[in-house]
C-alpha cells in the first residue's frame, strides 16, 4: 500500500452492492476518460489506472478506481516534489475525473474522490 494517492470510489445509489456488469461499466467509463485526447495530453494521461473494492463508513460496498499512488522518500517516482505539493496540484484533477466519471456513468451511481494519505 502506498503512502499517499489519489483515487475514485464509485457506490451505487440504491445501496446495493455492484453487480459484475456495474463493475465492467465503471472500468469501461474509467478508461474511456484516459488517453481520450488525440494528438495531445490530456488531464487524466498520467493516472496508472487501478481497480477494486471498497466500502464505504456506512457499509455500502462500492468499486475504487485507484488513480495514483506514492511513497514518501522516493524522490525519483515523486520528481523530487514534497507529498503536499504533489497532493495540492492532483486533488482537482482526481475531482474533475470524478466529476467526468460521474457524467458517464450516471443518475444510478455516486462517485466520490480523495486525494492524501491512505
Amino acid at each position: 500500500m502506498s503512502d499517499f494517492g489519489s483515487d475514485v470510489t464509485v457506490y451505487r445509489i440504491d445501496g446495493h452492492e455492484p453487480s459484475e456488469e456495474d463493475v465492467r461499466r465503471i472500468r469501461t467509463a474509467a478508461r474511456s476518460l484516459q488517453f481520450a485526447a488525440v494528438d495531445r495530453i490530456g488531464p487524466y494521461d498520467e493516472f496508472d489506472l487501478r481497480f477494486g473494492g471498497a466500502c464505504s463508513e456506512r457499509g455500502v460496498e462500492g468499486v475504487a478506481v485507484f488513480l495514483s499512488a506514492y511513497f514518501v522518500g522516493d524522490d525519483e517516482g515523486n520528481d523530487g516534489l514534497d507529498p503536499e505539493v504533489i497532493i495540492a496540484r492532483e486533488a482537482p484533477v482526481a475531482a474533475q475525473f470524478a466529476e467526468d466519471l460521474q457524467r458517464l456513468l450516471g443518475n444510478e451511481f455516486e462517485v466520490v474522490s480523495y486525494t492524501g494519505d491512505h
